[in-house]
């Protein structure tokens, strides 16, 4: 592959301009090169793996050294101010279909999620463990709330350095639990593939929504608004929130069960205001499970731990099948 060698970062952190340097440039030659291949879909997450992986020595840096690059440019590519994805994330190449985009983890662990775009990320500071998923349901792929069946195919821990591709829609269902915090990573992607269905969010043991990206503000804040109904106590406030969820779509009414299961409302109470549909009563034990994973990171000194006994759990199973 066509790559001269690429800026390097200074340990010291006395020169952070290499950073953002190497993003742009990785950026200016994953277009060229894509194009020169007619921008064929199938061909970006290959070549951004690559180009990617080529570029990781340069980008390896704690997190102090990305905030002040990031920090000491003049002017940023056109952020979005409603993504959800990263603590936060900051886009530093935005070009057509291109995004190269760096992301501040906070929280150790991010929620079991597929993808509407292609690419790679790679870690820049701490690491991480992977978990890849697959999903199989009998309800219709674009049905906004879908149950099924997950199962746990493939875990590995991530060191910094490292680069792994994501593959489009259907092909990368995972989640990322990281290992130190912060824990900053780079991710070279499209904008969104052609085609792709709707993100989902997963809870085990199979149930899919999706994302609340794309929510009107109108239904934003009529999940706020059922929300502080139930922040109250009395009949008058229960049966109006019941009723609001029993009017809602399939995809609001489920954010306004997770919204109010995330804020701590008891299960009696959710329990009343489950709506008549087929993916209702699954619902809390998913909650439940989704609450626990996240609990089960809270622990700095457990945690790399609990990685290394999800890696050897798989590697045994994989043994007597």
């Amino acid at each position: 592959m066509d790559l001269s060698p690429l800026p390097q970062a200074d340990p010291a952190g006395t020169d952070v301009l290499p950073l953002i340097a190497s993003l742009r440039l990785l950026g200016r030659r994953l277009l060229a090169t894509w194009r020169r291949q007619q921008c064929e879909p199938s061909a970006f997450s290959p070549l951004a793996t690559a180009m990617l992986s080529e570029a990781m020595p340069a980008l390896v840096a704690p997190p102090e050294q990305w905030v002040r690059a990031l920090a000491a440019e003049a002017r940023l590519a056109r952020q979005s101010l409603t993504s959800r994805f990263g603590e936060p994330p900051v886009t530093v190449v935005a070009r057509g279909n291109l995004r190269i985009e760096v992301y501040f983890w906070l929280s150790p662990a991010t929620a079991l999620h597929d993808h509407v775009f292609s690419g790679a990320f790679g870690v820049a500071h701490g690491s991480s463990l992977q978990e890849r998923y697959a999903f199989a349901s009998d309800d219709p792929n674009h049905q906004p709330v879908r149950l099924g069946t997950l199962r746990r195919t493939a875990a590995e821990l991530l060191s910094a350095g490292e680069v792994r591709e994501i593959a489009g829609p259907d092909r990368c269902l995972h989640r990322v639990a990281h290992l130190e915090v912060p824990t900053v990573s780079v991710c070279v992607r499209t904008r969104h593939d052609v085609g792709a269905p709707a993100q989902y969010t997963y809870f085990v043991p199979g149930l899919a929504a999706q994302t609340d990206e794309h929510f009107s503000p109108e239904a934003r804040r009529r999940i706020e608004l059922v929300r502080m109904l139930m922040h109250t106590q009395g009949q008058a406030a229960e049966a109006t929130a019941g009723s609001l969820v029993a009017a809602a779509p399939d995809l609001e009414a489920f954010y306004m069960l997770w919204r109010l299961f995330e804020a701590g409302v008891g299960v009696d109470r959710l329990f009343a205001l489950l709506p008549d549909r087929p993916w209702a009563l699954p619902l809390l034990p998913a909650f439940f499970e989704r609450l626990q994973e996240i609990a089960a990171w809270t622990d700095p000194a457990g945690r790399r731990t609990l990685a290394e006994q999800r890696v050897a759990e798989l590697t045994a199973a994989s043994c007597y099948t």
